[in-house]
């Protein structure tokens, strides 16, 4: 057979007519990129929860203003000394005489020569 010059060898199709499918291009994904998409999603969700939570937890805290209001509380020894077990009420009841005595102590003297 005779060789054509006007032939041209780099198409592989017999029939230039023919559509030819473009090759397309495949991304081998190896298991550290299949990681890496799932980790991403994953870290994607949580961070969308994170705002949803958030948001509804601000609504809920703006909505409802509670004050605390401050209650009284009378100590009264007689309490006190039940819970005491008996063995050991006199030793509180002279700690409390002790404290309930005003100590009229002088105040300490400042060394000014400390430090020089």
């Amino acid at each position: 057979m005779e060789e054509k010059i006007y032939q041209n060898f780099d198409q592989p199709q017999e029939n230039p007519l023919e559509i030819v499918p473009e090759k397309k291009l495949k991304i081998s994904l190896s298991p550290k990129i299949i990681l890496l998409i799932i980790l991403g999603s994953i870290i994607f969700v949580l961070l969308l929860l994170s705002l949803v939570v958030t948001q509804t937890r601000h609504s809920a805290n703006k909505t409802v203003n509670i004050i605390p209001t401050p209650t009284t509380v009378t100590i009264n020894s007689d309490n006190n000394n039940s819970l005491i077990p008996s063995p050991y009420q006199s030793e509180f009841q002279k700690i409390n005489n002790y404290t309930s005595q005003d100590l009229d102590l002088p105040a300490p003297q400042v060394d000014t020569e400390i430090g020089l």
